[in-house]
């Protein structure tokens, strides 16, 4: 059987290092630092998911997930996207510009198991 692939988009290499760590035992994980970072590794690698961090330099999570959106091979790849800020606009915007998920940080490593095991099924 075939591992799902999943690519973690986050500025931050302990915290991303750490997911990559916790979800390595079931996935494949590949790891990105910043959004044109991500972008080029999605396009490389074709993830089955994407978690993704919104706020990021050169290039945006938002920025990033519209570009897999406007991927024929990517469109459809789901999106968990995670945030230190998670009022209702960042919500709002996270969801326009294609998450499927939203989860702020601190992470919560049980509902972020869930959320990924969740949009995998889809």
């Amino acid at each position: 059987m075939n591992r799902k692939r999943v690519l973690v988009v986050d500025d931050d290499e302990s915290s991303a290092k750490m997911l990559s760590r916790f979800l390595q035992r079931d996935y494949d994980v590949t790891l990105a630092f910043d959004g044109l970072q991500g972008l080029e590794r999605a396009i490389a690698t074709r993830p089955d998911l994407v978690i993704a961090d919104v706020w990021m330099p050169v290039m945006d999570g938002i920025e990033m997930i519209a570009a897999l959106k406007g991927d024929p091979w990517l469109h459809g790849v789901p999106v968990i996207f995670l945030t230190a800020v998670s009022d209702a606009p960042h919500v709002a915007l996270a969801i326009t510009a294609g998450a499927r998920h939203f989860l702020p940080k601190p992470i919560e490593a049980d509902k972020l198991l869930v959320l990924v095991k969740r949009s995998l099924l889809h």
